[in-house]
């Protein structure tokens, strides 16, 4: 169900968070790369999770700045079985996600839920990065 999959971000989420601070991972270097996190909507307005995927992205390397849909106000962009039966309205709805992204003047949308990440994917405006901050621990 979605709350036990929204546990199981905090945990996970919740783990990272300590072990970037305990210094026992370090992250790739972003040089300063401005981005803002895309909150996952169930994480934020179920549970309201907002600080361990900003630590991850801070511990990463990059500075943040905010999207006006963030936190409480998180929107889904979608999921892997949308983007298979309405690929279009998915497509959409990401340039809208961007759009609030650029609003502000920044570079990198940062992502901590793979369906997120694989929405958002579909269409990424020039000048600009998609981040799996997984992957940017690696």
């Amino acid at each position: 169900s979605d709350t036990q999959s929204g546990v199981a971000g905090i945990q996970v989420n919740g783990l990272l968070f300590t072990t970037l601070e305990d210094g026992k991972l370090e992250a790739k270097a972003a040089n300063g790369v401005t981005g803002a996190c895309h909150d996952d909507d169930r994480l934020a307005r179920t549970f309201h999770e907002f600080a361990p995927i900003r630590a991850i992205a801070k511990a990463a390397g990059y500075d943040l700045g905010e999207m006006f849909n963030r936190e409480k106000l998180a929107k889904s962009c979608g999921s892997a079985v949308a983007l298979a039966y309405m690929p279009a309205i998915i497509k959409k709805v990401a340039l809208g996600r961007w759009a609030d992204l650029c609003r502000y003047e920044l570079t990198a949308m940062l992502v901590a839920n793979p369906q997120s990440y694989l929405c958002l994917s579909q269409e990424v405006p020039e000048g600009n990065v998609l981040v799996d901050l997984y992957g940017a621990l690696l």
